[in-house]
């Protein structure tokens, strides 16, 4: 008669554990944004320190 038993009522784990949830590490939420951040600024800056070394006259006749 072990089949016919009815469970018994859900318990809230005691501790709430991001990873099981999600699937993602906390560590991983946090340095994707950052990775993201530094390299759009580095993509950003080569080209304005390109500029930077350019007359403007001579930007212009380009």
């Amino acid at each position: 008669m072990c089949g016919d038993q009815q469970p018994g009522p859900l318990r809230a784990p005691e501790r709430y554990d991001f990873r099981r949830v999600s699937g993602l590490h906390p560590a991983t939420v946090v340095t994707a944004p950052l990775v993201g951040l530094a390299t759009g600024v580095l993509a950003r800056l080569h080209p304005a320190w390109r500029a930077s070394r350019i007359q403007p006259a001579e930007a212009l006749r380009r």
